[in-house]
């Protein structure tokens, strides 16, 4: 009996949790997804150097990594 009932309150944290914490992080999860293969077009379009958008796409994954710490 008291199984069942840690289970039900299991269930409703999490259910409680879906909104605030797993729907934002997924859609920023989508969000850099996108702009992984996105920024490098686009820095591509002010004619600069494929080493230079490379550049750009890192630049965008270390601010990821050092805000994210």
């Amino acid at each position: 009996m008291a199984e069942e009932q840690t289970r039900r309150q299991q269930r409703a944290i999490r259910a409680a949790l879906i909104m605030p914490v797993y729907v934002p992080t997924a859609l920023l999860a989508f969000g850099q997804g996108l702009l992984l293969p996105t920024l490098p077009a686009y820095a591509r379009s002010f004619d600069v150097s494929f080493g230079l958008a490379a550049l750009a796409l890192a630049a965008a994954g270390i601010g990821t990594l050092v805000a994210d710490v």
